[in-house]
Order: C-alpha cells, then structure tokens, then sequence
C-alpha cells in the first residue's frame, strides 16, 4: 500500500513538473548551472551571455536545453567532494527533485547536472567567499542601457525574471516560507512577460515576482520601478488622512476642508469601499505587487500618505462607501481628490506630509521613573561630545539609568546609532556569553544552504574578563511595524540582556537578518533578507516577527488621538 502511495505521490510531481513551461525549465536549469557550474560561477563565462544566446531558441526541450547549456561549459571532472566543518546546516530550500524526477529528462542529463553540483568547488574560492558571506553586493551581475519607458527585448524580460527567480533559489534563506504555489505563480509570470508589450505590464511583472517573496526587505523595490504611479495609481492624493484596518480605511485627519465637507466626510468615518471594491479586496490586490513579511506591515505601508499606494484605480473623483463613525449604515459619496499637479493642492498636500513626518522633540531620558531610550533618537546623546569622552559619558548615562525604577528601550523606529545597543547597553547590562540569536549565513560550500555562524564577533562582540552588572528593575521594550531588520534583531539582543523585559506592542515587520544586493539587467536592484536570524530555541523571527509578551489593541479613538497605548501600558504597570 505504501508502494503505491509513493508512485502515486510521484506521478503528481511529475505531472506539475510537465506542465511547467519551457521557459521557466530553461531558467531553472540555466540557474543551476550559474551558481554550481565552476566555469560560470568563478565569472569566467558570462552567464547572461550564455543564458541570451539560447532562450528564444524554437527548441527548449528540457534535455535539448541542458545539451546546449552545457555544451559552452567545460567538462568537470570529478574528484573528491571538498570537505566542510559546518555542522548545523540548513537545507529546507535546496531540492533537486525537479530535475532528478523529471520524467522527459534524459538519464544521462541528470547524471551531468549531479556531477556537476558533485564538484561545485572547483575555482570559485576567488568569487564567493568574499562576496556572500558579509558584503550586500552579488557579483558578477551587469546593467543593460534600456530607456525607462522601452518595453525590453524578450530576451532580457526573461533574463531579468531569471536573475529573481535565481536569487529566490539559491540566495534567499526563506524561500520554504514562500506560498505553495509560488513555483506555479512564477511560471504565469513568465508567460505573461513573453506576451507583454509595453514597459507599464512588465514593470507589473516585476513587482509581483518580487512579491512573491514576502519579503519587507525587498519592499522598496516598487520605489524603482519606472511605471510605479501607473501601477499604484499614485497619481492623485486623498483629501484626508487615514490609518488602513483589516476591513476599512480609518478618516483621521481632514486635510482639504471644501472638499470633506461637501462629500460629508468627518475624522473618525470609516470607507468600506472604494469604487465598488471592498478594502479587503484592496489589501489583496496590493499584496499581489508590493514584497512584505506580513500583512500588518502591508497596512503600515499603506497609511503612509507619502508614499500612496492604496487606490486600486487612477481616476480623480472616487465613490467611497463610507460608514459613519459609531454608526453601522453606509453612505456613498463621491470625492474629489487632489492633485499633486496643481498649485493649491500641491501645498496642501505637501502641508500634511510635513505635519506627519514632522520631527518631535527627543523625549526626555530621565523621568521620576524611568529611563527612555527612543532607537532612532540615541545619537543625539552624543552629538556633542568630544570622541575621548564617549565612553565616560555613555558610562554616567547607563549608571543613571541603572538606578530607576526601569528602563523604557522604545525600538519603534530605526537604529541611528548601531552602537548604542551593540556595545554600550551590552557593555553595561551584559553577560559575558550573548548568544542571543541562531544566525545563519550563505554555506559557501554548498550555496542554496545556510550555516549556523555562532562565533561572529560582527555580531556578538566579546569582552573579555567582563563584569557584569545586575539590573533589578522593570524593563519594558516598544515594539510595532517600524521595527524592522537591525531594530528586530536589537530587540532580540535587549531580551536576552534583560531576562525580565516584557516586550509590549504590535507585531514587527518580520525582516530580520543582513540584506544582499542583486543588480537587474534594466537598472533596477533586488534588496532581500540574504541571512536568516532564529531566537536560540529555533523559533523563527522572518515574517512572524519578534516575540511579543503583550500585544497591543489600539482602538479607533486610540489612532485619531495618536495616543501612545505601549507607553500607557508602562505607565499603569508602574502604578502597581
């Protein structure tokens, strides 16, 4: 019975591996090849090269693809696998069942392409080790002059489509975290981009293969692309503020009054829908083209006015359903918004942005209290102080500190000064072992796996003969979606320094480790998490975020008040 279940199970993957198209099995095998083959992972043949002078071939049988992709190469000779002392390594994402299971391929092709990945190591020392190990930048990857407006070749469409789906297999640690479906989705990509006919759809395709990653790391890239107000339909600006909810926008601030007014439009009203499309719809169809770790994130980003990527069409006048505030009926207006193009609405505009993004003043360190370290406003404690005297005066700072009733780490922001957490906070609280996170870097012995590094100074300094200092009190660390990436992995290091801390807040943006850099053929670049960081029992950090002890629930009035709920909290438990 076994038996057959298994060639049951066989027969499905064979079944989805042929309806892959030839295209996307050109860049799976062409992938396999750049990152293992020593000819074109030492650089000495040109992989974009070999990949442009065979992809629009009329023939892309899978194993007349391997015979031509191959044929260029050198034959590797065998000799003995090369030896590694890594002992925990990640393999979740490496599987070569799409090839060694592949009912079409040739016995003999699948032999090739294991002897190959077998004797991976020959002359590629000079061009991994320093590249991925610690440095952003992949190398070995070249621009193509393209106008910003030009529909590309179909060569570098599918080049480009490549190059991600290459960075998703072999350099991407949490690929296994992608969607089921992703193999299937990035094949429809791959269809669409050879149909395509204008640079508007296949920036498009772009942003959701990016997507697919669900990645806040790689976030950004919609920044770069050249159509990005034709795919986000940015073009005109809401005449009001919003927080975006699972199910609504939020009104929270009026910005053009004429125009909320005539469509009855008040701070605390929430639009259910927007041109006859729910807000949930919405937030699916965003999460479809912009890359993030978690649909909280999603929402963050999407409140952000600046950036104004919320509407689902370009049209300057929408229909809202609109809910009243403390009401269940839903009233429709239509809304003029504004745009950016004219005079007055530009000022109005840029007015609210400003307002939002307005700089407050550092908060005071010291109360009757507590302490309060704010992650984005550390420097400023130093700002004035000579280099000589840093330490002495970072000393009386934490000494201070050390004598209040608690400490307030605020990690809502991003890190200004990596060394205030890394070095003073842990120079001062902690213990001399700080192995606060399982951090796993590319395997250059095997790239597509992951090592555990545990001895990386660049990321848990050692002092010797330390001494550490005891603190008793109440420690409490603020945490939401602006957490992110070196603020998620100081949030970490802080709970492990602090036993006792109690981490209050909403989850995290789920993006921890160190980024790599990967250049696209059309002058854009591919940021993603290039490392994977894990709490010390395992417990993984990448979309879930940082460990939460109590999650906070703001209310509407909460958001339209801006009042600060996390540091409520601390207040109250003070009070006990």
């Amino acid at each position: 019975m076994k038996n057959i279940l298994l060639l049951i199970m066989l027969s499905l993957v064979h079944v989805a591996q042929a309806q892959l198209s030839p295209q996307l099995e050109y860049i799976k095998i062409w992938n396999f090849l750049k990152y293992y083959h020593p000819d074109l992972a030492s650089g000495k043949v040109d992989a974009d090269s070999l990949f442009l002078a065979h992809i629009e071939s009329p023939n892309l049988a899978i194993n007349s693809t391997v015979a031509v992709l191959t044929s260029a190469l050198k034959t590797v000779p065998e000799t003995n696998p090369k030896a590694t002392d890594k002992q925990d390594v990640q393999t979740k994402n490496q599987n070569f069942d799409w090839y060694l299971h592949h009912p079409a391929l040739l016995k003999k092709y699948k032999q090739k392409l294991s002897s190959i990945y077998r004797n991976r190591h020959q002359d590629t020392a000079h061009f991994y080790v320093p590249s991925l190990s610690y440095t952003q930048d992949i190398p070995n990857e070249r621009n193509y002059s393209i106008k910003k407006d030009e529909n590309p070749p179909l060569g570098l469409r599918l080049l480009t489509l490549a190059k991600i789906k290459g960075a998703i297999n072999y350099l991407y640690p949490h690929k296994y975290l992608m969607a089921a479906d992703a193999e299937a989705q990035f094949d429809q990509l791959v269809h669409a981009a050879m149909a395509c006919t204008n640079r508007l759809d296949f920036d498009r395709i772009l942003a959701k293969a990016v997507s697919s990653m669900e990645d806040s790391h790689a976030f950004r890239f919609q920044e770069q692309l050249s159509s990005r107000r034709d795919i986000f339909n940015s073009g005109y600006y809401a005449p009001f503020g919003f927080h975006v909810t699972p199910d609504a926008l939020l009104i929270t601030a009026i910005i053009d009054s004429a125009r909320c007014a005539e469509a009855q439009i008040q701070v605390g009203d929430r639009i259910q829908q927007i041109n006859g499309m729910a807000i949930s719809q919405v937030l699916n169809e965003k999460k479809s083209l912009l890359s993030v770790s978690n649909i909280h994130g999603l929402r963050h980003h999407l409140a952000d006015y600046q950036q104004n990527l919320i509407w689902p069409d370009s049209k300057p006048q929408k229909q809202l359903h609109i809910q009243l505030e403390g009401g269940s009926d839903l009233r429709i207006a239509q809304v003029s918004f504004l745009n950016p193009r004219d005079t007055l609405d530009a000022k109005k505009i840029i007015a609210y942005i400003r307002q939002t993004k307005q700089q407050r003043q550092p908060a005071s360190i010291f109360n009757d209290r507590y302490a309060y370290f704010k992650i984005d406003e550390t420097f400023a404690m130093i700002d004035d102080v000579q280099d000589d005297l840093v330490d002495k005066h970072m000393d009386a700072i934490l000494d201070t500190a050390a004598k209040k009733e608690a400490i307030v780490f605020d990690m809502r922001g991003y890190p200004d000064w990596g060394g205030f957490v890394y070095h003073y906070i842990y120079g001062f609280f902690g213990s001399e072992q700080n192995y606060f996170a399982r951090y796993y870097q590319q395997n250059l012995a095997n790239i597509g796996t992951f090592h555990y590094q545990e001895a990386a100074e660049s990321y848990f300094p050692a002092l010797a003969e330390k001494q550490s200092k005891h603190y008793p009190g109440k420690v409490f660390i603020l945490v939401n979606a602006e957490t992110l990436s070196a603020s998620e992995w100081n949030t970490m290091n802080l709970q492990h320094i602090f036993p006792q801390a109690v981490t209050i807040g909403e989850q995290t943006a789920g993006a921890d480790g160190d980024i790599k850099k990967l250049m696209l053929p059309l002058g854009y670049s591919l940021v993603f998490t290039g490392n994977a960081v894990y709490y010390p029992n395992g417990q993984q950090t990448q979309k879930k975020g940082i460990r939460i002890d109590r999650h906070v629930q703001r209310s509407d009035r909460d958001i339209i008040q801006g009042r600060d709920v996390a540091l409520q909290i601390v207040t109250q438990e003070l009070m006990h």
